[in-house]
């Protein structure tokens, strides 16, 4: 039998009282009969109903595994088709239900696997989405409304004082004076360039620190001889320089400004975006785009996932099995030797290599270009849950021992895996970060960059880790009273345990960068201290008692909420809306008008413990760079906007998509970003 003689749909079918029956239709457009010595893959986790009997699922890494014939499986004869009740998950009713990653193998007398390849999949037969299926998100989003006509000179983000009047300057060139500012300089001169209005005569741009103001402000003013352009900092004029861009109106190779004095400055220390390239792989020109139109729109920080479950992305030359086995996914997981060579296919992989990472040489190019757009790079690397492309690139090397072989303990992760988590026991978990850390501390050195902050995950640690591990209790920190078959004593210990991980990974990172800044997520409060900060990705819903508990012990905050700000859930409620629709759906407006200063209800008292806000797009369905591309923008000056000004003013939205559609959409396009159609909202 050929893979592709085998025909196979996803079909939905409504029941009573709004119900959905999902089932996965199997078609036999072959010469031979389907039997029973065949094995479908799929690696998005498609689960047969508890009392469907016709097929078998078999869990292997994750979501990745397969179906294989149950005990009422009948032969599938040639023309005929059969139904196999499955269960509905998070995209139901939407066409992501379909990428499964299918491949089927045929398996001989002997029990020996070939794989034929990827069958033919059909659409999927979905039933219309009038309401969310997952009983987590509350209600549909609005759909769009008409947005009353608003000023197309809106500045993004919106700055704080401006003064102006109905005057308007014309410059029949522009050039920049002299200074001690090379950085800034070139980016000004070139973004002269390309307007074409670059000239050796006419009015001047004056670009100048002042010391006393306060190092991410700025001042614009713009009269008929000169332009000055006035910041605390470098960052601070480059900031400037995006106003005055959004500013330009040119005539050929004239230029018209308004006759105005702009005094601006963010609300915020961390205005962030959090990218995950662990799931997909999103190349350095891809991450380079965003950069710039970060630094487009005064966002400064870049948190990038090197690591998670699914894929580690950063070459580190002590330890070349991370990248060599854990940054590429394939069927093949082993070499005709028998040693590995990658990891199990995940989140819609199909049977083929699906890889990539950033070596040495392009991180420190990397780190260089951010910097330049005074956008930083922090990395995380996530530790001690999310660890499966960690520990399955090193479980065969006689150098790294970190799974203690005696632990008992019995757990999985919210995405399915159980072999996930590094002993916090085990010496070598500390010995490798710290190799790691040093290897990623000399890419900022060769580039001349200042590792500034580095952030360690450590959410989503499944319950049960390391509780009957002989190594974990052996540490100072065990209490051998405790009985972990009790909640209290279990509680107990793992808290114990995630501090003890908590001192042992700031102490290396001091050590091999002092004075850094360490970040993790929320759920690592609990065992932390106020020298890190902590971003917390709940819910509006979520429960609320993580944060008030969080900012009780004074640990600085990034907001990171789900609900408004992971760019991952769908834009609205649509068949053919990617995302992964956990959290709700999120759209431009959605951002702009969500207010931090009232996320979680969080006391005035204690608003001076919010850093800032960080986005987050996790890559689970982010296939493509265009797909990148759709998730991000223009949701991502929404983000910024409520970064900078961190009150949200209903009666600017309009302005907000004036400027946005007449100005900035042709902007990004010039960076070649392919955004979503904005539709005004």
């Amino acid at each position: 039998m050929e893979a592709t003689d085998l025909t196979i749909g996803v079909i939905e079918e409504p029941g009573s009282n709004g119900s959905v029956t999902t089932y996965l239709e199997l078609t036999n457009n072959g010469a031979a009969t389907l039997a029973r010595k065949w094995r479908l893959y799929f690696s998005l986790g498609v689960t047969p109903t508890a009392d469907e009997t016709m097929v078998t699922q078999v869990l292997l890494d994750g979501r990745y595994g397969y179906l294989e014939p149950g005990p009422d499986w009948q032969d599938l004869e040639p023309a005929s088709s059969c139904r196999i009740n499955i269960e509905n998950w998070l995209f139901s009713g939407m066409a992501l239900v379909a990428r499964q990653g299918f491949h089927l193998a045929e398996l001989n007398d002997s029990g020996e696997e070939t794989l034929l390849g990827a069958p033919t999949l059909r659409p999927p037969e979905l039933v219309a989405l009038t309401a969310p299926r997952n009983p987590w998100v509350s209600a549909r989003p609005p759909g769009p409304m008409r947005v009353p006509a608003g000023n197309a000179n809106e500045i993004i983000p919106a700055v704080k004082q401006c003064q102006t009047s109905s005057d308007h300057i014309f410059y029949p060139g522009l050039y920049v004076t002299d200074n001690l500012l090379p950085g800034e300089t070139k980016i000004l001169e070139d973004l002269l360039d390309q307007y074409g209005i670059h000239t050796k005569t006419g009015a001047e741009i004056n670009l100048s620190i002042d010391s006393s103001m306060d190092q991410y402000s700025y001042r614009l003013l713009t009269d008929e001889r000169v332009i000055h352009i006035v910041g605390g900092n470098e960052a601070a004029i480059f900031y400037g320089i995006q106003t005055l861009r959004q500013l330009m109106r040119v005539d050929g190779a004239s230029c018209i400004l308004p006759k105005l004095q702009i005094t601006d400055s963010p609300d915020f220390e961390h205005r962030g975006f959090s990218l995950d390239i662990a799931r997909h792989f999103q190349s350095v020109e891809q991450i380079k785009k965003v950069i710039q139109a970060m630094a487009a729109y005064k966002m400064n920080r870049l948190q990038l996932g090197i690591s998670n479950d699914e894929g580690w992305r950063l070459e580190i030359p002590s330890v070349p099995e991370l990248t060599r086995i854990g940054s590429r996914r394939s069927y093949h997981r082993f070499d005709e030797q028998g040693n590995p060579r990658a990891l199990y296919p995940a989140w819609g992989d199909d049977h083929r290599d699906v890889e990539g990472y950033i070596n040495a040489n392009e991180y420190v190019a990397l780190l260089k270009f951010a910097n330049f757009y005074h956008v930083e790079i922090i990395p995380e690397f996530n530790l001690p849950g999310h660890a499966n492309a960690l520990l399955r690139s090193l479980d065969e090397s006689p150098e790294w021992n970190l799974v203690d072989s005696s632990d008992t303990s019995s757990h999985r992760s919210a995405q399915g895996y159980s072999h996930n988590v590094v002993n916090v026991g085990l010496e070598d978990t500390y010995r490798l970060v710290k190799a790691v850390l040093q290897d990623i501390q000399s890419f900022y050195d060769a580039a001349g960059v200042r590792l500034a902050h580095i952030h360690f995950g450590g959410d989503e640690v499944p319950n049960g880790a390391w509780l009957h591990s002989p190594a974990c209790r052996q540490l100072s920190v065990w209490n051998q009273d405790w009985n972990v078959d009790k909640s209290e004593d279990a509680e107990k210990a793992t808290h114990a345990l995630m501090s003890y991980h908590y001192n042992r990974v700031t102490a290396i990172a001091e050590e091999v960068s002092p004075e850094i800044q360490i970040g993790f997520w929320h759920e690592m409060s609990p065992s932390g201290t106020d020298k890190s900060y902590y971003n917390a990705w709940i819910t509006e819903k979520g429960n609320l008692d993580l944060v008030e508990d969080l900012l009780l012990r004074n640990h600085p905050l990034v907001i990171s909420n789900a609900s408004y700000l992971y760019l991952d859930m769908p834009y609205e409620m649509a068949a053919d809306e990617p995302g992964l629709p956990w959290a709700g759906y999120i759209n431009t407006e959605t951002i702009y008008h969500f207010d931090p200063a009232d996320s979680w209800k969080i006391p005035d008292h204690q608003q001076h413990l919010v850093l800032g806000i960080q986005a987050q797009l996790w890559t689970e369905t982010v296939f493509t760079p265009e797909l990148m591309d759709y998730y991000v923008f223009p949701r991502l000056l929404a983000v910024a906007e409520r970064a900078w000004n961190r009150s949200p003013n209903r009666e600017r939205w309009p302005d907000f998509v004036a400027a946005l559609e007449s100005r900035e959409l042709g902007f990004l396009e010039q960076l070649g970003v392919n955004f979503r159609p904005f539709t005004g909202n």
